[in-house]
């Protein structure tokens, strides 16, 4: 479940050929990215400079991956040779010491057995200005994470310290199981009966503003008491706006009233059908044995 996770200046992988190992992409860019020469960023970068020799590619590029399989010792001959003749004695016994050892384990041309590796092409992956805000709260520092960058390591390291079968297991990620039939439900209930709840809310607003504008247009004329006529119609339309609540409440209830009834029979099936099923099962185990009995008898 990792969203972002900042790279600053990362490089990429490629598998060589020949190569017998296996590379996973763990995090790769889009193929609108491409490589250029680390030498324009290193000393007084120009961005303008940068934008103009940027080409995408139209290809993706790994940046970090995870590397399985049995791989080949860099010193195929044996262990390098050290060209250091001016070492002191000390130096010397220790060298004297390495090589008894090496002679008890030998030199390995190739990994015994498959190794484990999550490779990250960036130096400057965990850095704390790419991933995380440091914020004063009450005079103490609280540090917030922008990025999933640390997610990344910390669960690149759990993985890594299982055993190997544990190793070849993936995390699960986000699976919905939705109830269909109570969505579906839910749907068409809301195309049968928002249209009408919108009418409705849109003339109790209409009927609030006349109220409103009768009773500013009675003051604003100087009338301490509104006029017959004047009450009448506010309260035409008072009740009329009483109404329209009635309405409302009743269309939010029918919204609700079929998948409220599922959501009943789904509880009812849940809770009694096991309970029933035992008992019918139950009833027919003694029915069984009396017929058994008065076979025998």
């Amino acid at each position: 479940r990792l969203r972002v996770v900042n790279f600053a200046t990362p490089g990429f992988f490629e598998k060589a050929e020949g190569a017998d190992v296996e590379i996973e992409p763990l995090i790769w860019s889009t193929d609108s990215s491409g490589p250029f020469d680390a030498n324009m960023v290193r000393r007084n970068p120009q961005p303008a400079e940068i934008l103009k020799e940027f080409k995408p590619q139209n290809r993706t590029y790994i940046l970090a991956a995870r590397v399985t399989g049995k791989v080949k010792s860099a010193f195929p001959d044996g262990p390098p040779k050290s060209d250091d003749e001016d070492a002191d004695k000390a130096d010397k016994a220790d060298k004297k010491e390495s090589a008894e050892k090496e002679e008890e384990r030998p030199h390995l041309a190739e990994s015994a057995d498959p190794v484990n590796l999550i490779v990250v092409a960036d130096t400057d992956v965990i850095a704390d200005a790419f991933w995380v805000q440091t914020q004063d709260l009450f005079g103490q520092q609280v540090v917030v994470p922008t990025a999933h960058n640390g997610d990344f390591v910390v669960n690149a390291a759990d993985n890594l310290a299982g055993s190997t079968a544990l190793i070849s297991l993936r995390g699960r990620g986000l699976s919905a199981r939705p109830f269909d039939v109570v969505e579906r439900m839910q749907s068409e209930a809301e195309d049968k009966y928002r249209a009408q709840e919108r009418e409705l809310a849109k003339e109790l607003d209409d009927v609030q503003k006349k109220v409103n504008d009768l009773e500013t247009k009675a003051r604003a004329g100087g009338a301490a008491v509104l006029s017959q006529e004047q009450q009448e119609e506010i309260g035409k339309f008072r009740k009329r706006m009483r109404e329209i609540r009635q309405e409302l409440r009743q269309v939010q209830l029918d919204l609700r009233r079929d998948i409220d009834r599922l959501e009943a029979g789904l509880k009812l099936v849940n809770i009694a059908a096991m309970p029933a099923a035992v008992a019918v099962f139950a009833v027919a185990v003694l029915l069984v044995r009396r017929n058994r009995k008065r076979e025998r008898a």
